[in-house]
């Protein structure tokens, strides 16, 4: 009975995997148990490209399991979070085609990057290499407010790496779009007499 309910689960993903490779153009050929999992031809125009594709629940897992990116064009996974992955590797995101809900960020802003964030509803800006498009990015100003005042979404769908220019060494960088800007301020003090964002990591 448990073996018949896993292979209706993979039977499952693997017609979802099958529907969202199919719009992307990909025509299978063979999933084996090997490096890597999967061969498949891509129309390119009028013509068709092999691809190689690997299948992994986060994208850094291709790196941890020391894969050889040479040998893969694509790698298929629920979580994009490699945002060093090797040039010539493509990421398929699966998560984005089944609605997954956004991730909420609170992002710091210092006192000398508030005037840019004022002036600019569009910017690079320091990330998390877990974001992911669609994140909503809520900005706490340090000063003089010790507020979040602002709230952007990341609108992009690459981070790359770049020197972080208030401090020494780099950082993750990715676009980030306002949304809004908020009337009323959410102040560090009232996040911390809330009786359930007090015991936040992040307060």
């Amino acid at each position: 009975m448990i073996l018949f309910r896993i292979s209706v689960l993979v039977l499952r993903i693997l017609w979802f995997l099958m529907k969202i490779l199919t719009k992307k153009s990909f025509c299978i050929e063979d999933i084996r148990p090997q490096f890597p999992d999967c061969i498949a031809y891509r129309r390119m125009g009028d013509s068709e490209r092999k691809c190689r594709i690997e299948f992994e629940f986060s994208s850094s897992n291709f790196k941890a399991y020391r894969h050889d990116s040479s040998k893969c064009d694509v790698i298929v996974c629920w979580h994009h979070d490699w945002p060093d992955v090797s040039k010539g590797v493509e990421v398929i995101e699966l998560k984005r085609y089944f609605g997954v809900s956004r991730k909420v960020w609170i992002q710091q802003a210092i006192k000398s990057q508030c005037e840019y964030l004022d002036e600019h509803n569009r910017m690079k800006w320091a990330l998390s290499k877990r974001a992911t498009p669609g994140d909503v990015l809520l900005m706490y100003k340090c000063a003089p407010v010790s507020a979040i005042t602002d709230v952007f979404v990341f609108s992009e769908n690459d981070i790359a790496r770049g020197g972080a220019g208030w401090r020494e060494g780099e950082a993750y960088f990715g676009e980030v779009r306002r949304i809004c800007h908020l009337v009323s301020l959410v102040f560090l003090d009232d996040l911390r007499k809330h009786r359930v964002l007090k015991t936040a990591s992040f307060v």
